[in-house]
Parts: C-alpha cells; structure tokens; sequence
C-alpha cells in the first residue's frame, strides 16, 4: 500500500488565540477554535494522489493536546470513494483512497474536545489526478 505523506492537525480554543497560518472555526458549542493542518502532499494537509498508484492511506494526526481526538471524517461530496476507520488511537484517523477514479473531494476532520465537550470541523481537499 503506498501513499501521500502523513497529514498533522493542530487545534487550539479560543484562549490560545490566533496564530499565523490558522484558520478560524466555530465548535459546536458556538466557541471560536483555530486549527491548521501541515503534511499532506502540499505541507498545508491537502493531498494529490495519483490514479492507479495503488491504494493510498493517509494518516491524519491531531496532536498538542490530549483533550483532542478525531471523532468522525466526513466526505463533501459523500459519493466520493473515500473512506476513514480509526488508526488505533483517538488522535489518529486512516483515510483510505482507493485511488482509482479521478476525483476531488473535501474530507473535514471532526475533532472532540473533551474539556468542553463540543466538536470542531477542520476540512482540507484530498485530489486524485490522472
């Protein structure tokens, strides 16, 4: 199985404050959260995956703080070919992309904070050329 490079999420609350590069989210509680992504193909957490490479799965890690896991990966548009299971620890998601058809979809990681009990969307593009 090969694949693109590892995809790493950072997420902070409102109290850590903007940082460069961070993009502004709302959680499901209505709080203000900024997470940024870094790996990927573009070192921004968007991925290119070449079709007919062979299947890709895609590690996507949130780390910096333990309060934070991924919690569920959806698909815009879902009739993508995209999947997701858990990698063996809350922080860790496998995105598998069987590769096979050219396509584009945005995949949003939904990240849970324990402390504050809500949910918090981050979504870069996964891209399947020819």
């Amino acid at each position: 199985m090969s694949g693109p490079p590892n995809v790493n999420l950072d997420v902070r609350n409102a109290a850590a404050g903007p940082a460069a590069g961070y993009t502004q989210v709302t959680a499901s509680n209505g709080t203000t959260y900024y997470y940024k992504y870094s790996g990927g193909s573009d070192g921004n957490g968007n991925l290119t995956v070449k079709v007919n490479s062979g299947q890709a799965a895609i590690n996507v890690t949130v780390g910096g703080d333990s309060r934070y896991s991924i919690t569920n990966i959806t698909f815009n548009p879902s009739t993508t070919h995209f999947t997701w299971h858990a990698g063996g620890h809350a922080a860790v998601a496998v995105i598998v992309d069987p590769a096979n058809v050219v396509e584009e979809a945005k995949y949003t990681c939904i990240v849970a904070d324990s402390t504050a009990n809500c949910t918090i969307p981050c979504d870069p593009v996964i891209r399947n050329v020819p």
